[in-house]
């Protein structure tokens, strides 16, 4: 889910910490994969395979802070998601 932080940011925490933390912390830094940007895939119990899109908005500069909304990347996700609010699922409390 997470996308990860602006390359800028990335830049700058490197540069300012690499002669804090020393090379190996630099080394293993640098071996960070970034996430994929495609659909994010989750399996629900009931809904069973859903795909996400994932929209960033982003806040004032000076909050440092980004919005990640998840919206449906198909119509089985967005027909799932309907089935799923529509469909409340509670089940009546039973005496033993």
């Amino acid at each position: 889910m997470w996308l990860g932080p602006s390359t800028e940011t990335f830049e700058w925490f490197t540069a300012d910490f690499a002669t804090v933390a020393g090379t190996e912390f630099t080394r293993r830094l640098h071996r960070h994969i970034p996430p994929t940007r495609g659909p994010l895939r989750m399996t629900h119990p009931r809904a069973h395979q859903l795909r996400w899109s994932r929209e960033v908005l982003e806040l004032p500069a000076s909050d440092a802070q980004q919005l990640v909304l998840f919206l449906p990347a198909d119509d089985a996700t967005a027909t799932a998601l309907d089935h799923l609010c529509e469909r409340p699922h509670r089940t009546a409390l039973r005496a033993v």
